[in-house]
């Protein structure tokens, strides 16, 4: 199921910023390098970090600019119908 993947995103992209908000408040050495080593701040970091800075990565960029979307537009389609 294609929602299934638009909520695997942006579940794991809302984690990996949530994690270095907590690493940039917490003052807790170990644990900020820890995220800062290992955790990348957002999807569009991982895809960056991993895929370098060429063609493929801006397309995947996009396409997770468009999954983005779709996870909004969905969202909002789900609050509008719950309020109505």
């Amino acid at each position: 199921d294609f929602m299934y993947v638009v909520y695997l995103v942006v579940s794991v992209d809302m984690l990996n910023r949530l994690l270095h908000f907590i690493a940039n408040n917490v003052d807790v050495e170990e644990l900020t390098v820890l995220i800062y080593k290992y955790i990348p701040s957002s999807v569009p970091n991982l895809i960056s970090k991993y895929i370098g800075d060429n063609i493929f990565s801006t397309i995947f960029l996009w396409v997770i600019f468009v999954i983005y979307c779709i996870f909004l537009g969905h969202t909002i389609r789900n609050l509008i119908r719950k309020t109505v």
